[in-house]
């Protein structure tokens, strides 16, 4: 059994195919867009260290300075004694390890417990930070971590710097205990699945699809996308038009702009043409031999016929992870993996 990071249970999240290639072919991976991202949350792990060490006694856990073995260890001993805040404190059960942003000694009880809080440099909270403090608080309360409260900390847009590195009142806590402990079930069957995706002997084949870019860009989509046949004029060159939007229109088998018959560009729910796709459009249709049309199909697609044009029927793929994807790796066993829902993820061996 592998210990997976919680990171990396989230990109099982994301998509099953992505974790076994972060696992086995982690060379494969383009992430240099990510770094900027990266700077700013460590940015503001620095500055909630300064918030919540109000006294100045917090130890910050440097695991890139002491090693797994040391930085786990001394977490373990700091988390029993339970005398003063802690950073980056880690720990870890079999097939999974964490580290807490922020870890506060709560003494309510007469016992050592703890108010964890889960550090964003976001301006709200997200849908996939639920996952992440979900993640996050399963594996503290499985290693034996006693959790007095939850919460995610992000900035507060209202905050107003006033000088001399005082950032009191910069993170915002909203709280979360009560639904973190209502989702341990879920996450205990992500953590099996994503065990089972990362034992596979080849990768899941899942096509590109909404997930490889939500929520997050995926490394791996130079990859992924490389054997897909090129198309002169995708829909993906539209302006504000992807996920479940474009994916409305590719289940009906359009790819290219060209393919876009005059019976859906006059669709109900329409915009003019020029305040949507500009000239793009209009030149591939005149390509095709068309006429210009006057509308286009409004993103969103309501009304937006069940089969092409000319054909009988037309299969729908989902179009985002929520939907179950069944996909199959050949060689060298058949696998069938199920894309997960929102709370489901399962791999099957017939």
């Amino acid at each position: 059994m592998r210990q997976l990071s919680k990171s990396k249970i989230l990109a099982y999240r994301q998509c099953p195919k992505r974790l076994w290639l972060e696992i086995h072919r982690p060379d494969l991976k383009d992430d240099s867009s990510a770094e900027p991202a990266y700077r700013i949350g460590n940015e503001v792990g620095e500055v909630a260290r300064r918030i919540y060490d109000k006294n100045g006694d917090g130890v910050f856990i440097d695991i890139d300075t002491l090693g797994f073995e040391r930085g786990f260890a001394q977490s373990a001993e700091l988390l029993r004694e339970g005398k003063c805040p802690v950073f980056e404190a880690g720990f870890r059960i079999p097939g999974a390890l964490a580290f807490a942003d922020v870890l506060l000694p709560d003494d309510s009880e007469g016992t050592v417990r703890w108010h964890m809080i889960e550090v964003k440099s976001s301006a709200g909270v997200k849908d996939y930070h639920r996952d992440d403090i979900a993640v996050q608080s399963f594996v503290a309360e499985s290693a034996g971590i006693e959790l007095a409260s939850v919460s995610l900390a992000h900035v507060d847009t209202t905050f107003v710097y006033g000088g001399e590195g005082d950032y009191e009142g910069l993170l915002k806590e909203v709280d979360f205990t009560l639904e973190v402990k209502s989702r341990r079930g879920e996450v205990g069957e992500w953590l099996e699945a994503a065990q089972a995706v990362a034992s596979l002997p080849v990768e899941p084949e899942i096509a590109t699809g909404d997930q490889c870019s939500n929520p997050f860009p995926c490394a791996f989509c130079t990859y992924c996308g490389q054997d897909e046949s090129a198309v002169d004029y995708p829909l993906s060159s539209l302006p504000n038009f992807s996920g479940r939007r474009r994916d409305a229109v590719e289940a009906l088998g359009i790819h290219d702009l060209r393919e876009v018959p005059d019976e859906l560009a006059e669709q109900e729910r329409l915009v003019p043409l020029g305040a949507q796709l500009g000239d793009q459009l209009a030149h591939a249709v005149e390509l095709r031999g068309g006429a210009r049309p006057a509308r286009v199909v409004q993103p969103g697609v309501t009304g937006v016929p069940a089969s092409r044009p000319g054909s009988s029927t037309s299969t729908a793929r989902p179009s985002t992870m929520a939907s179950a994807v069944t996909t199959t790796a050949t060689t060298p066993s058949r696998t069938t993996v199920t894309r997960p829902r929102r709370g489901r993820g399962v791999v099957r061996r017939p």
